[in-house]
């Protein structure tokens, strides 16, 4: 509450000290609801008074945004979309170490950035980070990226190459393209990616594009822009 009171000119009146804040200077704060259980404070009716208040919730699109450009391992990335409601599961009365949420898949993805496979002796690190159930199903998953696709062999056949059916699969194919296109193979990732919904297509050239915004110059991709603008761009 101290805290809070000395806060008071600074929010209201934007000056710390004598000192007054630039004009562009924006002041924000952060904080968890009481509900959360989270080792807070509830806001005084003076603070109330001196502030515009939101709640905010986690949302899939923002996230995969930010993490596209925070480099986080594809592996996360393509689980998170094949399991959108594992990116943030909290029950403020869980009886677990930990839960997943943005933070802790960031976590996740450090910690197995330097891993090209996840042991089973991994498991425990990954409930430590995620949760037990979070982390059993991510490990389940990431299982079946030993067989799958090589880029080398899709680049090869686009068209031909074999494509398992099971969802799980387009997924993770989809977060190794996304991964791996440059502009030398673009062309032909983007003929085999037309072989996938268009769900998938989408969420693969939009992360594609965004790590390397190059690939916008490449002819295939102009024209499957041409052809799905408004997929892409919704």
């Amino acid at each position: 509450q101290s805290v809070q009171a000395a806060s008071y000119k600074l929010i209201l009146d934007r000056y710390v000290g004598m000192h007054k804040l630039h004009k562009k200077c924006a002041v924000m704060t952060a904080g968890n609801l009481m509900t959360d259980k989270a080792i807070v404070n509830k806001l005084s009716t003076a603070m109330q008074s001196r502030i515009i208040s939101f709640v905010i919730r986690v949302c899939k699109f923002a996230w995969r945004k930010w993490a596209d450009g925070a480099n986080v391992d594809h592996r996360v990335k393509s689980f998170i979309e094949y399991r959108p409601e594992l990116l943030h599961k909290f029950d403020p009365n869980h009886t677990d170490l930990t839960f997943p949420c943005p933070r802790t898949w960031e976590f996740t993805s450090k910690l197995i950035k330097p891993m090209p496979r996840i042991a089973i002796e991994k498991l425990p690190l990954l409930a430590g980070t995620v949760g037990e159930g979070a982390a059993q199903e991510f490990y389940s998953y990431v299982q079946i990226f030993p067989d799958l696709l090589k880029i080398e062999e899709i680049v090869k056949d686009p068209m031909g190459c074999k494509l398992n059916l099971e969802k799980s699969v387009h997924y993770a194919l989809s977060g190794i393209i996304a991964e791996e296109m440059k502009p030398e193979n673009a062309t032909e990732l983007t003929q085999f990616l037309t072989r996938l919904d268009i769900d998938f297509q989408v969420v693969t050239l939009k992360s594609a594009i965004t790590r390397n915004r190059d690939l916008r110059r490449n002819k295939e991709i102009q024209k499957w822009i041409a052809i799905n603008a408004e997929e892409l761009l919704d």
